[in-house]
């Protein structure tokens, strides 16, 4: 099955997140804990699309229910943030192989750019989909070292693109029930959806 594009439609509310994955501990002597980060945090996404009528109502409506449940992916951008703070002035791409983490030397951007990235600023490379942390400049010789969060699943390749302007990652419904819609009148239709980023194996 294809990965599909989000509709262009209007979203009138929307919660974004990151679901963290964390393993606790607790010690049932004397109460002490150990929490621990692990690998594979998730965007989440949850929106409720109101107003829609006629076509455009029966296109989402048509999107949503191609889905089939969790087995469709979608590419999404995150709301709001489809657009850099940052200059993100250039063409980055992966500086090395084997880099892992929640860093990322990357080359090719405009040289000398003193807030290339600001904070809060998401890139995409590969199909992950990252957020920065810290606020990046590009060096006289337009390198740049990144840093952001969530941490790498699997390390970029050499040359990989760093995609600043509409980023997005892949993500698939919560459940199998989100095909739903409510009707008022008159043909007035509102989604309410729920959906996680798909890291598949």
């Amino acid at each position: 099955m294809p990965t599909l594009t989000f509709p262009d439609v209007p979203i009138a509310q929307a919660h974004w997140s990151l679901v963290s994955n964390t393993q606790s501990m607790d010690s049932d002597l004397n109460g002490s804990g150990q929490d621990l980060a692990l690998p594979g945090d998730k965007w989440a996404l949850q929106i409720t699309v109101t107003d829609l009528m006629g076509r455009e109502a029966r296109m989402f409506s048509a999107f949503v229910n191609s889905l089939r449940g969790r087995t469709g992916r979608f590419y999404m951008i995150p709301p709001g943030c489809g657009t850099p703070l940052g200059t993100a002035a250039g063409s980055g791409v992966v500086s090395g192989a084997g880099q892992s983490g929640s860093t990322l030397v990357t080359s090719g951007w405009t040289p000398n750019q003193a807030e290339l990235f600001a904070v809060g600023d998401y890139f995409q490379v590969g199909n992950e989909l990252k957020q920065i942390t810290a606020a990046v400049a590009a060096s006289g010789t337009g390198t740049a070292t990144l840093q952001f969060t969530p941490p790498l699943r699997t390390s970029p390749a050499n040359g990989a693109a760093i995609i600043s302007v509409n980023p997005k990652c892949i993500m698939k419904s919560v459940d199998n029930n989100q095909a739903g819609y409510n009707l008022s009148g008159p043909r007035i239709y509102a989604f309410q959806q729920s959906y996680i980023e798909a890291i598949d194996l």
